[in-house]
């Protein structure tokens, strides 16, 4: 299945950013169930893209490196994702982008 890029993806820093204000712990009880979900996904979509496939933690982190430094996945988090908050809670992209990162490392860790 190859597909255009959503370049409304960025909403899932924000959201991630939310929730964790919310829960702080929510990592924890998320590693609970992380690796085998990687596994499930590697094994149904690993053909689609086999290096993940061959390596999950290694192709996610090499995204979260590439995402810290993106220019265009900078201007989509400022472009499509803040003019749809209507809340309060507006947090720049590099203070989502570290509490996302924070978690996703600590559930990358797990496999």
């Amino acid at each position: 299945m190859i597909q255009p890029w959503d370049d409304t993806l960025v909403r899932h820093i924000y959201d991630v950013y939310c929730i964790s204000v919310g829960d702080p712990a929510v990592s924890e009880r998320a590693a609970h169930g992380f690796k085998k979900l990687v596994e499930f996904d590697a094994a149904e979509f690993g053909r689609q893209f086999p290096p993940f496939a061959a390596d999950p933690g290694k192709v996610m982190q090499g995204a979260l490196n590439q995402i810290n430094s993106d220019a265009v996945i900078r201007g989509q988090y400022d472009a499509r994702l803040i003019p749809l908050i209507f809340g309060s809670v507006r947090p720049s992209f590099d203070e989502a982008f570290a509490v996302f990162r924070e978690h996703a490392e600590a559930l990358i860790r797990t496999l």
